[in-house]
């Protein structure tokens, strides 16, 4: 079954655990991609479908996808979002096993 969030152990003896809830792995992605000018989240599809989170084997997953505006280099506007969002994940959460797969679905004219 799925659930809603991550859990992160805490690397302290007895110092608890961590849920962070998936919504907010995908606010930090959907913040980082609003602030790049030449992407946009695909439009055919709804905000949840167009950024998927799972955590598989300590983990978190980020699937994307997005269109680019026509003209740009799409290479380097793709490895430009996944080092942003993984340094912001890092940054905000101490999560440092990120993998942020991104999928162009489209152009933008």
């Amino acid at each position: 079954m799925s659930t809603n969030y991550v859990i992160i152990e805490n690397a302290l003896e007895n110092a608890g655990i961590l849920a962070i809830a998936k919504n907010v792995f995908r606010d930090i992605a959907k913040e980082t991609l609003l602030e790049h000018e030449y992407t946009y989240l695909a439009e055919t599809m709804s905000f949840s479908k167009s950024i998927v989170i799972t955590y598989q084997k300590d983990k978190l997953v980020i699937n994307i996808d997005l269109e680019v505006r026509f003209g740009n280099n799409v290479i380097k506007i793709i490895e430009d979002i996944q080092k942003k969002i993984h340094d912001t994940i890092l940054a905000r959460t101490s999560i440092s096993d990120v993998e942020v797969n991104i999928g162009v679905v489209g152009f933008e004219f």
